[in-house]
């Protein structure tokens, strides 16, 4: 797995108990990674022209608004499978038909926030999922506007799909990619987790960010479908298994900010 700077920075911010953090911070924690400091300072340039983090006093950098609830979305994703609820077999809608598309920036952020919370396309500008979360299309809408859906996107309740359009919607989400990438991903941990011991303090703080920023995005950008839809024990499986590797990387992440206090 290639180390990615920009990913790196925005994993560290996000994981930091500080906020804003400072750059000296951010410097340090990047060159335990071998990242220098000349490449650190040109792509957090960057994420500021790209309206991704934002400087908060001098030194000083936080995520902008745009981005900040799917930062409080990652730091939370423990909890994810909280946001489970009974499913009754109906659907929550979104129609984005008038919306513009010029604009590539807010095209993007409507598409991130779709699916991120696990809609899929059906038909041209309307967008389906479950309606199995906690909170139902409330929720739902309030998280979607959030992420950045426009409000004049219509979020709503649907039911009453005929078989034709029941098959065509079963078959937005590749549960078997999926249900393989969740078998994958626990053994690629357990494995890790088994071989600890023989490995390099070098090779121990990088891998436990790589993979564990890899699983992580995993569970933040999992649809929670309903159980009746997927393997939810194996993907309940897969996010004990996370949890366990957490815990190690947690402890590694804690080593690293106290030593670049």
């Amino acid at each position: 797995m290639k180390l990615n700077t920009k990913r790196l920075i925005l994993s560290f911010i996000t994981g930091s108990a500080e906020t804003p953090v400072p750059i000296q911070r951010i410097i340090d924690a990047c060159a335990v990674f071998g990242i220098k400091s000349s490449t650190v300072r040109v792509t957090i340039t960057r994420l500021v022209s790209d309206n991704v983090i934002q400087t908060s006093g001098r030194g000083f950098y936080e995520f902008c608004i745009d981005s900040s609830q799917l930062a409080a979305d990652v730091r939370q994703w423990r909890n994810i499978l909280q946001r489970l609820g009974d499913w009754q077999q109906d659907w929550i809608g979104v129609h984005s038909g008038g919306l513009g598309r010029v604009d590539r920036k807010m095209v993007k952020q409507r598409e991130r926030s779709l699916h991120l919370n696990g809609f899929r396309n059906l038909r041209k500008d309307f967008y389906v999922r479950p309606n199995n979360l906690k909170g139902g299309v409330t929720s739902i809408r309030e998280r979607l506007h959030q992420l950045g859906l426009e409000e004049e996107a219509l979020v709503f309740r649907v039911t009453d799909f005929d078989t034709n359009q029941l098959a065509d919607i079963h078959q937005l989400w590749n549960v078997a990619k999926m249900e393989h990438t969740y078998v994958e991903m626990r053994r690629t941990l357990n494995e890790w987790l088994d071989n600890l011991e023989s490995m390099s303090s070098e090779e121990v703080i990088q891998e436990s960010f790589l993979l564990g920023e890899q699983a992580i995005r995993l569970m933040v950008f999992d649809p929670l479908l309903p159980d009746s839809m997927i393997d939810g024990e194996l993907r309940l499986a897969f996010f004990n298994d996370l949890l366990n590797f957490d815990t190690v990387g947690r402890d590694v992440w804690r080593s690293i900010i106290k030593e670049c206090s």
